[in-house]
């Protein structure tokens, strides 16, 4: 690229799926840093081609064996190992109890309170949250509940990209069949008013994708 962020400066960079917001590669356990010493010296070989004398690998974990890997590389080929900006990633660690509204401000709890009386009166009715893990027929409900609104006007949503609605579709249905996969639909009636993906891993829950009607967005 002829730019990264702000540095007016061409930058090798992988890409990263739009859809999936870690970019760490995968690589061979045993033989990991050996597979990026091949990539960074090749890198460094076409650095005349490619005008760059910078990688920079986003959205990277921190916490695992690829990221000890890239430092290995790095410092065997020679060549600076910086971590450019870190942040923590939000991970739900679930417990017996399902009493998560305390980690928030009394204020916040109490806006969210106000914010569900106001739907109820609007719907006549409070709305439930199902858990629709195991419905077949939810995945393409998602889709379609997030194809409705904003995230397709800015070409975020998957079925703005060719191949992420089937991508979606068999990644969420293979997490199901090793029970890793929650879908959660806030629901009234025959009408699904929003709708959540959680991928599980170890102890915690990993927030995926996000999506809610238009129409009740004040809400």
């Amino acid at each position: 690229v002829s730019r990264w962020h702000s540095f007016p400066y061409p930058f090798v960079t992988p890409q990263v799926r739009r859809s999936i917001v870690c970019g760490t590669p995968l690589i061979d356990a045993e033989r990991g840093a050996e597979a990026l010493g091949a990539v960074l010296s090749t890198l460094s070989e076409r650095r005349g081609v490619k005008r760059s004398r910078v990688l920079a690998v986003p959205k990277v974990s921190q916490d695992g064996p690829v990221f000890e890997a890239f430092q290995t590389a790095a410092h065997a080929s020679g060549l600076p190992f910086i971590v450019y900006e870190s942040w923590d990633r939000g991970l739900i660690c679930r417990r017996p109890e399902p009493n998560y509204e305390g980690n928030f401000s009394p204020d916040f709890r109490a806006n969210l309170r106000r914010r569900r009386r106001r739907l109820a009166d609007e719907l006549g009715v409070d709305p439930i949250v199902v858990d629709r893990t195991g419905d077949p027929a939810a995945l393409d409900r998602y889709l379609d509940l997030e194809a409705s609104g904003y995230k397709t006007k800015s070409g975020l949503a998957m079925e703005t990209e060719p191949g992420e609605r089937e991508f979606f579709r068999d990644m969420c249905q293979r997490f199901a069949a090793s029970g890793r996969l929650r879908l959660l639909a806030m629901e009234v009636g025959d009408r699904t008013l929003a709708m959540l993906t959680w991928i599980r891993g170890g102890d915690g829950l990993f927030g995926f994708r996000m999506s809610y009607d238009e129409q009740f967005a004040r809400y």
